[in-house]
């Protein structure tokens, strides 16, 4: 999906308009500033896009939000991919933000 238009300022609120022709979304943190409606409303959404062979590049610190609309993630640290995967080859019996705060901040 590219998006058709851009305000100056975003902010939570800021609605973007969305084409539809395209097979790309690039959304940076969804989640931020939504209340749980909303949250799952993004979430379903962002599903049914994938349903329809879209494809998410969605960047999050939330392994909840992860897990539950990605089928491959990437963890990035310094500006670097540390892992990529299925959240079940992440996983490995641990959990997921486990995975996450080890690779990103080491087993403090």
């Amino acid at each position: 999906m590219a998006i058709a238009s851009v305000p100056k300022a975003l902010s939570a609120a800021t609605p973007i308009k969305i084409d539809n022709a395209s097979a790309l979304l690039v959304i940076d943190e969804p989640m931020v500033g939504l209340d749980a409606l909303a949250q799952k409303q993004v979430k379903l959404l962002l599903r049914r896009l994938v349903s329809e062979q879209k494809t998410i590049f969605m960047t999050t610190h939330t392994m909840s939000v992860a897990e539950a609309v990605c089928d491959r993630i990437g963890i990035l640290h310094r500006g670097r991919m540390v892992a990529s995967g299925t959240t079940a080859e992440l996983k490995s019996n641990r959990a997921l933000e486990d995975v996450f705060l080890e690779l990103t901040y080491g087993n403090d």
